[in-house]
């Protein structure tokens, strides 16, 4: 053990304390990390320490305070006969071993610890820990009848970075986005089903680009503001209740609105409507533009989950810009908003949630954040043609943390008239099924009557659309 860490790990005052300071020195130390793991001839003194750390961790007398005896026992972890300097790399070994460890005797008794200290959200400081929630089950289906749910274990295609474990992640470094852990719906149970297929659904609505709304109030000479919204807001929220009481009778599971398909007050009135009209999982009620409480211009979405009165939200982090050549104006433009700060993850009960608009899922410096964040679910109001970064987005959350994506895309802009996109990890739901990571769901050119809902029932890896 080097001194910094020695020091560190002697004022460590739980197992929390010392998850946290044990993580932070694998951070520091990555890069020899990823030497060592890289070197099969390793294999061996790995396992050992693997060995030492379980049965340093067993000695421990609980998952609260840190007694002298427990101090003596990490002490003698990391002790070491040779003279001289211990070797950096075999260092970060040994904590990550420790740390894996800890987390695997006390991660029942840890997570909820932490979520307290989040309750009922707290932004995420450079290096803190946080919890993390996943569903650690999906169902796998057997039987030619009757078709009967087991579950299985959901693992990921590749382990944890050094920093991160299963349960438990370290927060961004210093110059990344804002991150924020909310815990007020630890009590609601998962919105996507353990006992039949998973059904996706995304609304398609009325709406084209030409109809946007220019608003020249921008201080920047020959650059105009662009803020849209439905042109008929009292038609736009009757389409909006018709699919989803399509979604209620189809037994969709979590349903997405278009990204600025409403405005604020339909928005408010389908959210107080949610619980009394449908049975739908989760649902993100699109988008709007609207003024916040400091009376500054946001793209905002929020959702609801079946079962809570919380109100799920997103500011935008990356605003649209169109080209003069692109524009319906001939003028440059942008979207006419103050951009969000950060990200935040939704805690429930053996899910989470993230929120993201449009621009904010292709964002380079967003889609760390969101893998960092690990949700069960990252769900997407969307108005944009780019559709193979949004597709190269799913696919990678689906592959790499397992996260189910749906991105609802509107209106139907473009020759493609893609109106979804599903991340599906391919380990979900039955054996041999290949998955759906980045599928992309195209409006049929034959089909002329909106609005419509696209169900994606992922046992079949089929869409359907209704009416």
């Amino acid at each position: 053990m080097t001194p910094a860490l020695q020091q560190l790990i002697a004022k460590c005052e739980t197992p929390l304390g010392l998850l946290g300071v044990l993580l932070a020195a694998c951070r520091e130390m990555a890069s020899a990390y990823g030497t060592w793991v890289s070197d099969p001839t390793t294999a061996p003194v790995t396992a050992y320490w693997a060995e030492r750390a379980a049965a340093t961790v067993e000695g421990l007398s609980s998952a609260g305070w840190l007694t002298v005896e427990d101090h003596k026992a990490v002490e003698h972890y990391f002790l070491r006969t040779e003279k001289g300097q211990p070797d950096r790399t075999e260092c970060v070994v040994e904590a990550r071993a420790l740390a894996e460890a800890v987390e695997e005797r006390f991660h029942k008794e840890l997570v909820p610890l932490l979520q307290e200290a989040f309750a009922p959200h707290r932004a995420v400081g450079a290096g803190d820990l946080f919890p993390v929630v996943r569903n650690p089950h999906v169902p796998a289906w057997v039987g030619a009848a009757g078709r009967t749910a087991v579950l299985t274990p959901l693992p990921a295609s590749q382990d944890p970075p050094v920093d991160q474990l299963e349960h438990f992640g370290l927060g961004p470094p210093k110059g990344m986005l804002d991150v924020e852990v909310d815990v007020r719906l630890r009590a609601v149970a998962c919105p996507v089903p353990i006992d039949r297929p998973l059904r996706l659904g995304v609304a398609v609505l009325n709406g084209s680009p030409g109809e946007l709304p220019v608003v020249a109030d921008c201080p920047c000479e020959g650059e105009f503001l662009l803020r849209d919204g439905p042109a008929n807001p009292g038609s736009q929220l009757e389409a909006m209740r018709c699919v989803l009481g399509w979604a209620d009778r189809h037994r969709v599971d979590v349903l997405v609105f278009p990204e600025l398909c409403t405005d604020p007050a339909s928005a408010r009135q389908l959210t107080a409507e949610f619980d009394r009209t449908t049975n739908v999982g989760v649902c993100v009620f699109g988008s709007y533009h609207g003024r916040a409480a400091d009376l500054d211009w946001r793209n905002t979405t929020h959702a609801r989950v079946r079962g809570s009165a919380v109100l799920l939200t997103h500011d935008k982090l990356d605003r649209f810009q169109l080209k003069a050549k692109a524009s319906p104006t001939n003028n440059d433009l942008r979207e006419g908003i103050r951009t969000g700060r950060g990200v935040r993850v939704y805690h429930g009960k053996d899910w989470s949630a993230t929120l993201l608009i449009c621009k904010d899922f292709m964002s380079q410096t967003v889609l760390p954040l969101v893998t960092l964040l690990r949700p069960t679910l990252v769900l997407v109001p969307a108005y944009t043609t780019k559709i193979a970064a949004l597709s190269n987005a799913a696919n990678q959350l689906a592959n790499v943390v397992q996260t189910v994506t749906v991105l609802a895309n509107g209106p139907v802009l473009g020759p493609e008239r893609v109106v979804g996109v599903f991340g599906v990890p391919r380990t979900y739901p039955a054996a041999g099924n290949p998955g759906h990571a980045g599928a992309v769901v195209q409006f049929p050119q034959d089909r002329t009557t909106l609005p419509s809902l696209c169900i994606f029932d992922v046992d079949v890896g089929k869409e359907l659309f209704l009416p």
